[in-house]
Protein backbone atom coordinates (compact mmCIF):
# COMPACT_ATOMS: atom_id res chain seq x y z
CA UNK A 1 0.00 0.00 0.00
CA UNK A 2 1.85 3.42 -1.11
CA UNK A 3 2.19 6.50 0.92
CA UNK A 4 -0.37 7.93 -1.16
CA UNK A 5 -3.01 5.66 -0.77
CA UNK A 6 -2.83 5.89 3.23
CA UNK A 7 -2.25 9.89 2.67
CA UNK A 8 -5.52 10.23 0.61
CA UNK A 9 -7.55 7.74 3.55
CA UNK A 10 -6.49 10.13 6.35
CA UNK A 11 -7.75 13.17 4.18
CA UNK A 12 -10.37 11.39 3.51
CA UNK A 13 -11.69 9.90 6.70
CA UNK A 14 -10.76 13.53 7.92
CA UNK A 15 -13.65 15.04 6.02
CA UNK A 16 -15.84 12.54 6.20
CA UNK A 17 -15.98 12.86 9.84
CA UNK A 18 -16.33 16.17 9.62
CA UNK A 19 -19.35 15.61 7.03
CA UNK A 20 -20.93 12.95 8.87
CA UNK A 21 -20.95 15.41 12.11
CA UNK A 22 -22.80 17.99 10.54
CA UNK A 23 -25.50 15.91 9.14
CA UNK A 24 -25.39 13.56 12.53
CA UNK A 25 -26.21 17.19 14.04
CA UNK A 26 -29.13 17.99 11.86
CA UNK A 27 -30.95 14.40 12.08
CA UNK A 28 -30.09 14.41 16.09
CA UNK A 29 -28.26 11.64 15.69
CA UNK A 30 -26.43 12.78 18.63
CA UNK A 31 -25.86 11.61 22.03
CA UNK A 32 -26.75 14.26 24.58
CA UNK A 33 -25.91 14.64 28.17
CA UNK A 34 -29.16 14.10 29.85
CA UNK A 35 -27.70 11.68 32.30
CA UNK A 36 -26.48 11.78 35.65
CA UNK A 37 -23.99 8.80 34.59
CA UNK A 38 -22.79 11.20 31.10
CA UNK A 39 -19.91 13.34 31.71
CA UNK A 40 -20.04 14.91 28.44
CA UNK A 41 -21.81 18.19 27.75
CA UNK A 42 -23.54 19.04 24.72
CA UNK A 43 -24.72 16.97 21.51
CA UNK A 44 -21.93 14.58 20.65
CA UNK A 45 -22.36 13.27 16.76
CA UNK A 46 -22.01 9.63 17.17
CA UNK A 47 -20.36 8.79 13.90
CA UNK A 48 -17.71 6.93 14.49
CA UNK A 49 -18.82 3.90 13.40
CA UNK A 50 -19.85 5.01 10.00
CA UNK A 51 -16.40 6.57 9.29
CA UNK A 52 -14.77 3.18 9.99
CA UNK A 53 -17.08 1.56 8.00
CA UNK A 54 -16.39 3.84 4.85
CA UNK A 55 -12.47 3.47 6.22
CA UNK A 56 -13.32 -0.36 5.03
CA UNK A 57 -14.86 -0.05 2.04
CA UNK A 58 -11.72 2.45 0.50
CA UNK A 59 -9.76 -0.16 1.52
CA UNK A 60 -11.17 -2.96 -0.50
CA UNK A 61 -11.11 -0.93 -3.19
CA UNK A 62 -7.45 0.16 -2.66
CA UNK A 63 -6.55 -3.82 -1.88
CA UNK A 64 -8.52 -4.91 -4.46
CA UNK A 65 -12.11 -6.44 -3.86
CA UNK A 66 -11.52 -9.72 -2.00
CA UNK A 67 -15.22 -11.89 -2.37
CA UNK A 68 -14.61 -12.85 1.23
CA UNK A 69 -14.56 -8.94 2.35
CA UNK A 70 -17.43 -8.03 0.18
CA UNK A 71 -19.51 -10.56 2.06
CA UNK A 72 -17.71 -9.24 5.54
CA UNK A 73 -19.00 -5.39 4.85
CA UNK A 74 -22.32 -6.84 3.54
CA UNK A 75 -22.83 -8.54 6.59
CA UNK A 76 -21.89 -5.53 8.63
CA UNK A 77 -25.21 -3.67 7.54
CA UNK A 78 -27.69 -5.04 9.98
CA UNK A 79 -25.46 -3.77 12.38
CA UNK A 80 -24.88 -0.73 11.04
CA UNK A 81 -29.05 0.64 10.45
CA UNK A 82 -29.69 -0.84 14.02
CA UNK A 83 -26.24 0.78 15.14
CA UNK A 84 -27.83 4.29 13.46
CA UNK A 85 -31.33 4.40 14.62
CA UNK A 86 -30.88 3.07 18.34
CA UNK A 87 -28.52 6.30 18.11
CA UNK A 88 -31.28 8.71 16.83
CA UNK A 89 -32.37 11.10 19.71
CA UNK A 90 -35.79 9.95 21.03
CA UNK A 91 -34.75 6.39 19.94
CA UNK A 92 -34.09 3.55 21.92
CA UNK A 93 -33.45 -0.03 20.50
CA UNK A 94 -34.32 -3.23 22.12
CA UNK A 95 -31.31 -4.99 23.07
CA UNK A 96 -32.79 -8.16 22.09
CA UNK A 97 -32.99 -6.63 18.33
CA UNK A 98 -29.36 -5.33 18.69
CA UNK A 99 -28.54 -9.34 19.50
CA UNK A 100 -30.57 -10.21 16.86
CA UNK A 101 -28.68 -8.31 14.26
CA UNK A 102 -25.27 -9.01 15.30
CA UNK A 103 -27.03 -13.06 14.87
CA UNK A 104 -27.67 -12.48 11.29
CA UNK A 105 -24.41 -10.40 10.87
CA UNK A 106 -22.24 -13.51 11.69
CA UNK A 107 -24.86 -15.96 9.73
CA UNK A 108 -24.68 -14.20 6.57
CA UNK A 109 -20.30 -14.46 6.71
CA UNK A 110 -20.91 -17.93 7.14
CA UNK A 111 -23.61 -19.24 5.11
CA UNK A 112 -21.99 -16.72 2.06
CA UNK A 113 -18.43 -18.21 2.63
CA UNK A 114 -18.66 -21.45 4.43
CA UNK A 115 -16.18 -20.12 7.05
CA UNK A 116 -16.53 -20.77 10.43
CA UNK A 117 -14.56 -22.37 13.53
CA UNK A 118 -14.02 -26.18 12.97
CA UNK A 119 -11.55 -26.76 15.19
CA UNK A 120 -10.01 -25.58 18.90
CA UNK A 121 -6.84 -26.55 18.15
CA UNK A 122 -4.88 -28.44 20.03
CA UNK A 123 -5.95 -27.21 23.67
CA UNK A 124 -5.57 -30.86 25.46
CA UNK A 125 -2.10 -31.69 23.77
CA UNK A 126 -3.79 -34.72 22.35
CA UNK A 127 -4.83 -33.45 19.11
CA UNK A 128 -6.72 -30.76 17.50
CA UNK A 129 -10.14 -30.75 18.99
CA UNK A 130 -12.62 -30.60 16.25
CA UNK A 131 -15.92 -29.63 16.43
CA UNK A 132 -17.32 -29.33 13.11
CA UNK A 133 -21.05 -28.44 12.05
CA UNK A 134 -21.54 -27.23 15.83
CA UNK A 135 -18.25 -24.61 15.05
CA UNK A 136 -21.64 -22.57 13.31
CA UNK A 137 -23.14 -21.86 16.72
CA UNK A 138 -19.80 -21.87 17.91
CA UNK A 139 -18.75 -19.27 16.15
CA UNK A 140 -21.58 -16.85 16.01
CA UNK A 141 -21.62 -16.90 19.73
CA UNK A 142 -18.34 -16.15 19.57
CA UNK A 143 -18.68 -12.91 17.91
CA UNK A 144 -21.65 -11.66 19.46
CA UNK A 145 -20.15 -12.29 22.50
CA UNK A 146 -17.21 -10.54 21.01
CA UNK A 147 -19.14 -7.63 19.91
CA UNK A 148 -21.09 -7.16 23.46
CA UNK A 149 -17.92 -7.54 25.33
CA UNK A 150 -16.49 -4.36 23.29
CA UNK A 151 -19.77 -2.55 24.19
CA UNK A 152 -19.67 -3.08 27.54
CA UNK A 153 -16.07 -1.22 27.71
CA UNK A 154 -17.66 1.34 25.80
CA UNK A 155 -18.21 4.69 28.07
CA UNK A 156 -14.80 6.42 28.79
CA UNK A 157 -13.25 8.80 25.88
CA UNK A 158 -10.49 6.48 23.86
CA UNK A 159 -10.85 3.68 26.07
CA UNK A 160 -12.94 1.08 23.40
CA UNK A 161 -10.58 2.92 20.53
CA UNK A 162 -7.23 2.58 22.24
CA UNK A 163 -7.92 -1.46 23.09
CA UNK A 164 -9.15 -1.73 19.34
CA UNK A 165 -5.76 -0.23 18.30
CA UNK A 166 -4.14 -2.37 20.53
CA UNK A 167 -5.38 -5.63 19.27
CA UNK A 168 -5.37 -4.87 15.85
CA UNK A 169 -1.79 -3.86 15.92
CA UNK A 170 -0.72 -6.82 18.21
CA UNK A 171 -2.34 -9.07 15.36
CA UNK A 172 -0.69 -7.09 12.58
CA UNK A 173 2.67 -7.66 14.33
CA UNK A 174 2.15 -11.29 14.78
CA UNK A 175 1.44 -11.82 11.44
CA UNK A 176 3.90 -9.49 10.07
CA UNK A 177 6.96 -11.65 12.19
CA UNK A 178 5.54 -14.94 10.30
CA UNK A 179 5.57 -12.96 6.66
CA UNK A 180 2.09 -12.15 6.57
CA UNK A 181 1.18 -8.57 5.15
CA UNK A 182 -2.36 -8.51 7.03
CA UNK A 183 -3.46 -5.17 4.84
CA UNK A 184 -7.21 -4.74 6.79
CA UNK A 185 -5.68 -4.40 10.25
CA UNK A 186 -3.37 -1.44 8.62
CA UNK A 187 -6.43 0.65 7.42
CA UNK A 188 -8.61 -0.42 11.17
CA UNK A 189 -5.34 0.46 13.12
CA UNK A 190 -5.07 3.75 11.05
CA UNK A 191 -8.98 4.65 10.88
CA UNK A 192 -8.82 4.19 14.83
CA UNK A 193 -6.00 6.40 15.07
CA UNK A 194 -8.06 9.32 13.36
CA UNK A 195 -11.38 8.64 15.51
CA UNK A 196 -9.30 8.60 18.61
CA UNK A 197 -8.19 12.11 17.82
CA UNK A 198 -11.48 13.25 17.65
CA UNK A 199 -13.29 11.19 20.31
CA UNK A 200 -10.17 12.71 22.43
CA UNK A 201 -10.62 16.39 21.09
CA UNK A 202 -7.18 16.44 19.13
CA UNK A 203 -9.18 18.73 16.43
CA UNK A 204 -10.82 20.56 19.55
CA UNK A 205 -14.40 20.20 21.60
CA UNK A 206 -16.18 21.30 18.93
CA UNK A 207 -15.34 18.52 16.43
CA UNK A 208 -15.71 15.43 18.98
CA UNK A 209 -17.35 12.01 18.30
CA UNK A 210 -18.78 9.36 19.72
Amino acid sequence: MSLQSYFLGVIGLVIILLLASSIARKVRLVDISDESRKEHIGAIPLVGGIGLFVSLIYGAFVFGVDVFYLYLLGSLLPIMIVGVIDGLHGVSVSPVYRVMAQILSSWIVIVATDIYIQDLGDIFGYGPLVIGQLGIPFTIFSVVGICNAFNMLDGKDGLLGSVSVLIMASLLLLLYFNNVIYQWAQIIVLSMLIFLAFNLDLFGRKRKVF
